[in-house]
């Protein structure tokens, strides 16, 4: 959060910037980009993370339950898991 000068300072900057744009014929668009180029790629880190962390929590109880799986098979639910949040895009997807 901007405060005082820093606030002043941003949206004076923002104010130059269109009206550099106006008069060059423009339109200044800012926004987010992600590091990794796109969107698409960030989804799958983030969903591919998050499907790593639900899978093995769930295949350390399984373990203690003498009823652990192969890494082949936690790696197919690993991508399973991935894909199913990729398409509900949950909110716990973006904490």
């Amino acid at each position: 959060m901007f405060f005082g000068f820093e606030c002043s300072y941003s949206m004076t900057t923002i104010k130059s910037l269109r009206e550099i744009a106006h008069a060059l014929d423009m339109q200044l668009v800012y926004g987010f980009v992600p590091n990794d180029g796109s969107l698409d790629a960030l989804i799958e880190k983030r969903a591919t993370e998050l499907a790593t962390k639900i899978v093995l929590r769930t295949n350390n109880t399984m373990k203690l339950e003498d009823q652990g799986n192969t890494n082949e098979r936690i790696k197919k639910a690993i991508k399973e898991r991935a894909d199913e949040i990729k398409n509900e895009m949950p909110k716990i997807l973006w904490d």
